[in-house]
């Protein structure tokens, strides 16, 4: 890879390897994308939160209406 006066240098090696990961802006746009996708998904996350509420409320209203039709007697003539 990296060569001086004909030997390997690891501590060479890795020291280009590092400026040249310094100087590179390429995966900027890699870590900024991905920051932006953990913040949409946080913040739908929070949005989601009070609509999941609601719906869980809507089905709990549902089933008492159901439980108390059903323990009243009320289906009672819909079928044979």
């Amino acid at each position: 890879m990296f060569r001086r006066a004909g030997k390997t240098n690891k501590a060479f090696q890795w020291n280009q390897c590092l400026k040249s990961f310094w100087r590179e802006d390429a995966a900027q746009d890699l870590i900024e994308y991905a920051l932006l996708t953990a913040l949409l998904a946080l913040m739908c996350t929070a949005a989601l939160s009070p609509v999941a509420q609601a719906l869980s409320s809507g089905v709990n209203q549902v089933e008492k209406k159901f439980k108390n039709h059903v323990d009243h007697g009320l289906h009672k003539g819909w079928y044979i």
